[in-house]
This record gives C-alpha cells, sequence and structure tokens, in this order.
C-alpha cells in the first residue's frame, strides 16, 4: 500500500466525515434559529400537520415545484435525484450487510445521466444561461466526475462492505483494494462530495423542511 492509497483510505474518510457532520450540524441550527422570515401569504398552508408531510414528500418524490415552474430540467433533475437516494439506500443495505450491486450501479449511472443532461441543458439554452452560474456548472461537473469513477472503479462490489465496516469500527483496511487505483480515485472523489456537500448549495436537501415549514408555513404559527 503506497502513500496514496494511505491518505485516500485511511485519513481522508475521517476528513470529509468530520466536516460533513460539524458542517451539517452547523448549518441546520443556523436555519433552526434564525429569525422569523415575513409570512408568504400567497403559499397557502396545509390543514395539518399530515397534510404539510404528504406536501413536503410529494416536492422530494417527484420534484413537484421544478415540474410546475421548471419543467425543462425536470426530467434530468428526477434522474439525478433518484440516483442519490437509490446510493443512499445502497450504502445504508451494504452496510446492514445486503449488498445489492445493481443499486448502487444504477444510482451511480443515473447521477451521470442527469447531471450530463443537466449540463446540456444549462449550456444548450440561452435562458437556463442566464440564470446558471459556475458554482451550479462546477456541482454538476464534481457529480458527472465522481459517479463515472464510481461506475469505472466497481466501487459497488462486494469486498467495499469490510472496507467500510472497517472505517467506521476506527480500523480502516484500505489494503483491500491495494493495488486498484481506479477504485482509489473514485474513494477519493467520493470524498471530496461527502467533505463538499454541506458547504455548497446542494445542501437544499438538509434545507428542505426549513424551507418549507419555518418559511413558507410559518413553523409553529400555524
Amino acid at each position: 500500500m503506497n502513500g496514496w492509497e494511505y491518505f485516500v483510505g485511511v485519513v481522508m474518510p475521517y476528513i470529509a466525515l468530520s466536516i460533513f457532520v460539524i458542517a451539517a450540524i452547523y448549518k441546520a441550527i443556523r436555519w433552526a434559529t434564525a429569525p422569523k422570515n415575513l409570512d408568504w401569504e400567497l403559499f397557502p398552508v396545509p390543514e395539518s400537520k399530515g397534510k404539510q408531510i404528504a406536501e413536503m414528500l410529494r416536492e422530494i418524490i417527484v420534484l413537484y415545484q421544478v415540474y410546475s415552474y421548471n419543467r425543462k430540467i425536470w426530467f434530468q433533475s428526477l434522474l439525478l435525484h433518484y440516483g442519490l437516494y437509490a446510493l443512499g439506500i445502497w450504502l445504508v443495505l451494504t452496510v446492514l450487510g445486503i449488498n445489492i450491486y445493481y443499486l448502487g450501479f444504477l444510482g451511480a449511472l443515473s447521477v451521470l445521466v442527469g447531471s450530463i443532461l443537466l449540463l446540456l441543458t444549462r449550456l444548450g439554452s440561452s435562458e437556463m444561461r442566464l440564470i446558471s452560474n459556475a458554482v451550479q456548472y462546477l456541482n454538476l461537473l464534481l457529480l458527472v466526475v465522481t459517479s463515472s469513477l464510481a461506475l469505472y472503479g466497481d466501487f459497488f462490489n462486494e469486498r467495499i462492505r469490510d472496507y467500510l465496516l472497517s472505517v467506521i469500527y476506527l480500523k480502516p483496511e484500505p489494503e483491500i483494494f491495494s493495488g486498484n487505483s481506479a477504485f482509489f480515485a473514485a474513494l477519493f472523489f467520493i470524498e471530496l462530495f461527502v467533505l463538499y456537500l454541506p458547504l455548497s448549495s446542494m445542501v437544499h436537501f438538509f434545507a428542505k423542511y426549513y424551507t418549507w415549514d419555518k418559511i413558507r408555513w410559518g413553523g409553529s404559527d400555524h
């Protein structure tokens, strides 16, 4: 095992996870304690908590707001989000000992295709170029590179569970994949993505609850 493999397989996982947890908690506390915004009277407030949850689930599952107001990027966004959902489920199941290879593979493929289509849509539309900035392109490029390397490096094979558990138990064993440069390239970009996620605009999935409950619906006032 060389120095690069040691850094990526032993040191970097804890750096990425630490920054992810600290940044996510910090942002959640900031959102939770932020002063109340002005009431958005144009947004109807669901009559009960059950209906509020149903409305948020509709947004999470079908991206209803994107479909209603920016249909040009709805399908691409749906592919990207479903890919991320699939990867999250794959990760949990894998740690629990249920490695569904094709769930991870198809999840990464969906992220790759969705990201490429979103890039092409933004670049190919003068209207989209006007409302797109460099950070949005960077986010999509990071997703393209990370998902491509995960697919190329066969990140979803059955040995990944042994490595993930070794990291969880604080005894990382990157030698499981020693010599597999494609795997370590994929792992490095995945770690970069985990580290970058709560620091970027992609953190909107954390903010979803606060956006709807605290801003649109006024929190406990309704």
